[in-house]
């Protein structure tokens, strides 16, 4: 597949996937729009990379730590252990997770102290709560669904591509629909599509 300036990628829809579940994350919980799916936006470049390279690392780790919980001791934080590079790098990026979410909310206390508008973000309700330990559970706000959410949707796609059937009839019901649902009255149009989510899910 090429992009708008004919640089030809992989099609991977399971990354694709992944990268639309952390933009969408990214944008309601900590209200910052990385644009993780363009990677040929130049604005903010720098710390679009950091701040994904960080958690996708943390993402790969923590499959890894989960699948290899039975060796619990061995992958504590310490030497030896640490020269094993997947433990190595998960640690690492646990910190460079912490560091970026440490900036991002510090940067937003600041604005909000300099009178900017609160917004309907989780980050700028736990700012308003004043939670303890705001960093961590902003990141296990963020994190719980960049996993769990892309598997879903990818399981959807498969069931809608072998029920033709389904997938026609759901596809009618979109396009009745004209446009990309707003509201809640917009939802409750899409009745056949929010079964066959629901079927997916059970």
């Amino acid at each position: 597949m090429s992009d708008c300036a004919g640089q030809v990628h992989d099609w991977e829809p399971h990354g694709l996937l992944q990268l639309t579940a952390l933009d969408f994350t990214f944008a309601t919980h900590f209200g910052k729009d990385f644009n993780f799916l363009s990677p040929l936006d130049t604005n903010g470049a720098a710390d679009r990379e950091y701040t994904l390279g960080a958690f996708q690392d943390f993402l790969t780790g923590f499959d890894f730590i989960l699948k290899h919980q039975a060796l619990g001791p061995l992958l504590q934080n310490r030497y030896p252990n640490k020269l094993s590079q997947k433990v190595a790098k998960f640690y690492s990026s646990v910190a460079k997770v912490e560091t970026s979410a440490r900036e991002i909310i510090e940067q937003r206390k600041k604005e909000l102290s300099e009178g900017a508008e609160p917004k309907c973000t989780v980050l700028d309700k736990l700012i308003a709560e004043k939670r303890l330990h705001l960093t961590w559970n902003l990141i296990t706000f963020t994190l719980s669904g960049g996993t769990s959410v892309p598997s879903n949707i990818e399981w959807f796609l498969y069931l809608m591509c072998i029920n033709q059937d389904a997938q026609k009839k759901a596809r009618a019901e979109v396009d009745a629909l004209g446009k990309d649902p707003t509201d809640n009255d917009d939802l409750d149009k899409l009745r056949y599509v929010e079964a066959c989510v629901l079927e997916t899910l059970r």
